[in-house]
């Protein structure tokens, strides 16, 4: 990846700088694109509202998803929810890259039908062209059915890797270069025009959170700067709850390999302590630069799942 040392939450195994602009591509938002689309071919499924989110909850959904589904439960994380007539089976849509897909056993014919509603909606060409790349989280007894069912997408399987970190430990002393300066991301920080990477920095906070205000309303992070005031490294929360977060991160490539990740890392979790929110980090198995951070800052490995990773364009 051109420019970064590695992300948490949202990561893909390549350059990711498409992100960048996704909303000027085209003058409607993302979202808004998707209703049409669903408003304009009928749904075999029904779309949920806030107040019914809770039934995320029947749904068995591991360690690995269950922070961010609470998120999405205590509307901290905005998304769409969608069931079938009988609720037997459940498509989440975070609203960007990530698509949550649950249901009771037995249920192939309607996962079938959920993957449909998939490709005629949310894989619509349109959507598509802003898309870009799709991350599809499942049951591991569902593979060979979604894969068989996106075949014309060219579906690649990915391993991924869930640490937690349960804020118990010392966290280990970092020494960092004198001129590094480690700073909480709060409103001045946003609104000022920082140089070096203040703008990347924003467009990654409004990729995840929708806007900046919902970041400051629900999320927290950290920034470094270098002697000239340059934005070097940020350290983000990602589907905050009341109890858990995920942490995502990022380093430009010319201060990579001198602590400040672990530094920044650091720095969130003692904020994660002041807040009493147990966090995770959540990456690819391919990505060991964010492998080495995690475990050198305490976070421990809680288990390996796969994800399903499909190219738009």
């Amino acid at each position: 990846m051109q420019g970064r040392l590695f992300r948490q939450i949202h990561p893909i195994p390549y350059d990711k700088s498409y992100l960048r602009g996704l909303d000027v591509v085209n003058t409607r938002t993302l979202e808004e694109i998707v209703v049409e689309i669903i408003n304009k071919g009928g749904s075999s499924l029904k779309q949920l509202v806030q107040k019914d989110f809770g039934i995320i909850k029947r749904f068995n959904w591991g360690e690995k998803n269950l922070f961010i589904t609470d998120s999405i439960i205590e509307g901290k994380k905005d998304a769409e929810v969608f069931v079938n007539e009988n609720q037997t089976m459940i498509l989440i849509w975070d609203k960007g890259h990530c698509i949550y897909i649950n249901g009771d056993e037995e249920t192939t014919n309607e996962l079938v039908r959920v993957l449909h509603f998939l490709t005629d909606h949310l894989l619509d060409k349109e959507v598509r062209s802003q898309l870009r790349v799709l991350k599809i989280y499942f049951k591991e007894a569902d593979e060979s059915v979604i894969l068989n069912s996106l075949k014309d997408f060219n579906p690649r399987i990915l391993n991924r890797i869930l640490y937690k970190h349960n804020l118990n430990k010392p966290f280990p002393q970092i020494f960092l270069e004198t001129d590094i300066v480690i700073k909480e991301i709060n409103r001045e920080a946003i609104l000022r025009k920082s140089p070096g990477s203040h703008q990347s920095m924003i467009e990654e906070i409004v990729n995840m959170w929708g806007s900046e205000e919902s970041f400051l309303l629900n999320g927290f992070g950290n920034y470094a700067t270098n002697e000239e005031g340059n934005i070097v490294s940020w350290c983000t929360s990602e589907y905050n709850s009341n109890s858990h977060c995920g942490i995502g991160i990022e380093s430009i490539t010319e201060y990579q390999g001198k602590g400040i990740a672990t530094a920044n890392t650091i720095h969130f979790l003692i904020k994660c302590l002041e807040k009493n929110i147990i966090p995770y980090w959540d990456c690819w198995k391919s990505n060991i630069p964010s492998i080495r951070v995690a475990e050198k800052t305490g976070f421990e490995k809680q288990l390996e799942y796969k994800v399903i990773l499909i190219n738009l364009i």
